[in-house]
């Protein structure tokens, strides 16, 4: 589950209410940036249906003000003019030092914004503007969770993520030190360790 995934006629409750009807009970759910948040979200909604989120790069936290007018900024932008495709400094703060010289990484970015286009962003950007803060609610979760993330992430800050980690009950937290935002895509076997041997806990336990 992860941000690339909007439609362009999808909303925030849309997409709730597709999780709700379409994710069954007992369901181990590894979910990436927006995603991410959405599955916390999920698991708070269906405590009995998630056994354990994982949560890549994502933040419980709400929009700040500056972030939202940031937002409304581009949205205006996008509405006066064709979209030019991502930036060479959008890219670059969404990959840490080392992957934005890594031409493999910085192409399927470029190809996954130009398969997409200007609409799909317009429409992810409007439905994630409203999004509640969940960090203090995130106590209620009893499930095991595992937050991944990373010190170079320029979106998703690894306080935040700490914070997260305070407040759920029984939760891992793996910050690595290398990738930027796109973890899946810059540390994949990274991440799979990490996903793996918290899964190998799982079932020892």
């Amino acid at each position: 589950m992860g941000s690339s995934a909007w439609n362009v006629h999808v909303d925030r409750d849309s997409a709730k209410q597709t999780l709700a009807r379409e994710i069954p009970a007992g369901l181990h759910i590894v979910a990436f940036s927006m995603g991410g948040y959405l599955a916390l979200e999920h698991t708070l909604a269906n405590p009995q249906q998630v056994r354990s989120p994982v949560i890549v790069a994502a933040s419980a936290r709400g929009l700040t003000t500056q972030e939202k007018v940031r937002r409304q900024r581009m949205l205006e932008q996008l509405s006066k003019r064709p979209y030019a495709g991502i930036s060479t400094a959008q890219l670059s703060a969404y990959l840490g030092p080392t992957s934005a010289e890594d031409s493999q990484a910085t192409e399927t970015i470029i190809e996954m914004d130009r398969t997409f286009g200007g609409k799909v962003l317009q429409a992810q950007i409007r439905a994630t503007m409203e999004r509640p803060d969940l960090v203090s609610s995130l106590g209620a979760i009893g499930c095991p969770v595992l937050i991944v993330g990373s010190m170079r992430d320029n979106m998703v800050r690894a306080e935040d993520l700490q914070e997260m980690n305070a407040y759920i009950p029984d939760c891992r937290l793996r910050l690595f030190e290398g990738p930027g935002h796109m973890i899946p895509l810059e540390s994949p076997q990274q991440l799979a360790m990490a996903i793996s041997s918290f899964y190998e806990v799982l079932q020892l336990s």
